[in-house]
């Protein structure tokens, strides 16, 4: 008989018994019937298991060890963007484990069972706070900044983008080990009013909003250090490369123009104008102009649905005779399908209200539309009134399902849905809310003057702002928290040139890297 019969005959016997030589009963150790199950069956169940689950079976069983040690299984478990990284980048933090020791008498782990192994750690180094830090000071005082948190402007995890105030152009950063000026790029106009200068990185390009209306859309040839411009675009219209606008009257100059960039389209508005130019940014061409359902004043979007395919916009519409409030405007929400060529409401202000609140952002996800609008208390004398409410709007079925109030939240563009909960951040609180009912699942509050929530390992760690040191001269201290485990993972202790100065966050995309910029000074803590 051989082994696989022997087996197969353990299994039959595992509830009897067998007679020993003196003829005494020794009962038959009992097989569990996950073993017997063949491979295939094995690996459809590990779908369903948890990473704690296959490595409890993998340790009760050499068999089990070998199915589940199989890369499809373990390929769910690893972010790409990170594998992609630390596969082709030194670590140069210290390895607290050998992999080899690990498996020295079994067969050797699949490869992405080792990459999970790697991203874990990666995930330690986080929590523990360890990292090695590279920190750069400009002699000149030149101010490198990015005016909105939240948005893409490290390439391929090691260049960095920032805008150089004095000399009018966008320094790009190599970050991959020690930092150093790598190339510049000369903006087209000088723009005196930086605070209307907006730019992040989309794909293999770099997009610039300058001079109101003005969009400019750069080639990245990284490493190359010839960064072309390949498009140039008002708000509503296409402009030759070769006939580069001259901007000299006040119209074109102090024009107020908002833009938002969604996956791979641009969505523009000038204000006081009611049509909302989409754009294609790979193609640098134009995709429609959008108008809106009914007449209004202002047309911009908030969200993008089913891949692009759906629109959430918000249209503000002229009360003249203040019907519905005192504020003399309007705010609707709708949506719009570009297949259909359909627009429908889906929220408004109420009639009567004297409470005015504006739609200014949402998030989508699965089919809940979560809305953000702020409270406009210019005509306001009741202070007790929120700041901000949610709106959590089934996308589906076309119904609202609830609101929440809330005080005034701070970094919105970064909020997002980690688990079917809603991650939001106020002045001193974080906040997790139930996605399906928006009510509070858990909080973690703050002393701290300032919060930024970081995008990293599914939005688990926040970066504060101890409220005592915001105005103290040259000195800022940092924390990063570890929300999850409730702890303060590490500090940091900058020195700027003016107590303050505004300072910015970010973390690449495989966050290895977190990047603290402010002005002079510029900072990569690495966690691999």
């Amino acid at each position: 008989m051989n082994m696989s019969k022997n087996w197969r005959q353990s299994r039959i016997l595992s509830s009897q018994h067998r007679p020993a030589n003196d003829g005494e009963e020794v009962p038959v150790r009992k097989t569990s019937m996950l073993v017997c199950l063949p491979p295939e069956i094995l690996v459809v169940i590990a779908k369903y298991l948890s990473v704690k689950d296959l490595l409890s079976c993998s340790v009760s069983c050499v068999r089990l060890r070998a199915v589940f040690n199989d890369d499809f299984i373990w390929r769910r478990f690893c972010k790409p963007n990170i594998i992609k990284y630390i596969n082709s980048t030194k670590q140069n933090n210290d390895v607290d484990y050998n992999i080899s020791s690990l498996t020295e008498d079994l067969d050797p782990m699949c490869n992405q069972r080792i990459n999970y192994i790697q991203q874990n750690q990666l995930l330690l180094n986080w929590k523990n706070g360890k990292f090695v830090e590279h920190r750069v000071y400009s002699a000149s005082g030149l101010y490198y900044m990015c005016l909105k948190s939240g948005t893409a402007i490290i390439y391929e995890d090691i260049y960095l983008f920032l805008y150089d105030y004095y000399a009018h152009s966008i320094v790009v950063w190599n970050i991959e080990d020690v930092p150093f000026r790598y190339t510049d790029i000369r903006l087209l106009y000088q723009n005196f009013f930086y605070e209307g200068l907006h730019y992040e990185v989309v794909g293999r390009k770099l997009v610039v909003f300058e001079v109101g209306k003005l969009i400019q859309i750069y080639d990245i040839n990284l490493p190359d250090k010839t960064l072309p411009l390949v498009s140039l675009m008002l708000v509503d219209q296409e402009v030759p490369l070769d006939k580069i606008p001259g901007f000299n009257s006040p119209e074109d100059v102090y024009a107020i123009c908002y833009h938002r960039v969604i996956e791979n389209n641009i969505y523009s508005y000038k204000v006081g104008k009611p049509i909302l130019h989409i754009w294609d940014i790979e193609k640098g061409t134009k995709v429609r102009a959008l108008m809106p359902p009914k007449e209004g004043i202002n047309f911009y979007v908030l969200a993008a649905a089913n891949n692009g395919n759906d629109l959430v916009l918000c249209l503000e519409i002229n009360d003249s005779q203040r019907r519905f409030n005192a504020l003399g405007k309007v705010y609707e929400v709708l949506t719009y399908s570009f297949s259909r060529d359909f627009f429908k409401t889906v929220w408004t202000n109420k009639e009567g209200s004297s409470s005015v609140y504006i739609p200014f952002h949402a998030v989508y996800h699965e089919h809940f539309v979560i809305l953000f609008c702020h409270l406009n208390s210019y005509f306001i004398e009741d202070t007790s009134l929120s700041k901000t409410i949610l709106v959590l709007y089934d996308y589906k079925w076309g119904v609202i399902i609830g609101e929440k109030s809330f005080p005034e939240l701070v970094c919105h563009r970064q909020t997002k849905v980690v688990n079917n909960q809603l991650l939001l951040a106020t002045a001193f609180c974080l906040y997790g809310l139930d996605l399906y009912t928006l009510d509070i699942v858990y909080s973690f509050k703050f002393d701290n003057g300032k919060i930024e929530l970081l995008n990293v390992f599914d939005g688990n760690f926040i970066v504060t702002t101890p409220k005592s040191l915001l105005r103290v001269s040259k000195t800022k201290l940092k924390e990063v928290w570890d929300v999850k485990n409730r702890r303060r993972c590490m500090y940091m202790t900058y020195v700027f040139t003016s107590a303050y100065t505004n300072d910015s966050v970010f973390v690449n995309q495989s966050f290895t890297k977190m990047i603290v910029v402010g002005k002079g000074t510029l900072g990569v803590l690495n966690f691999w």
